[in-house]
C-alpha cells in the first residue's frame, strides 16, 4: 500500500509494480537501472522485455503522482 498524502489516496500496487517502486526508493535513477537491480538481485537475466515492462511501470508511476522525475 502506498499512501500519498498530498492526495489523501492509498494505492495497492502489486508485487511488481511495488518492487519498481522500491528500486526507486533505493535510489535506482532510470527503468534501465531499475532493471539491472532486479535482474541483480533475483537473478535473471537482463532483457529488453523486462526493461519495456519497468519503463511502462514507471511510466504510470509518474502519472499517477507516486513518482516525480527530477532533472539533474
Amino acid at each position: 500500500m502506498v499512501f500519498q498524502p498530498e492526495s489523501g489516496v492509498l494505492t495497492a500496487l502489486d508485487l511488481f509494480n511495488a518492487t519498481v517502486l522500491d528500486s526507486l526508493e533505493r535510489g535506482a535513477r532510470s527503468a534501465e537501472a531499475v532493471a539491472a537491480m532486479l535482474a541483480r538481485d533475483v537473478d535473471l537475466v537482463l532483457t529488453a522485455p523486462l526493461t519495456d515492462k519497468i519503463v511502462q511501470v514507471v511510466a504510470t508511476l509518474v502519472s499517477s503522482g507516486m513518482v516525480q522525475r527530477v532533472e539533474p
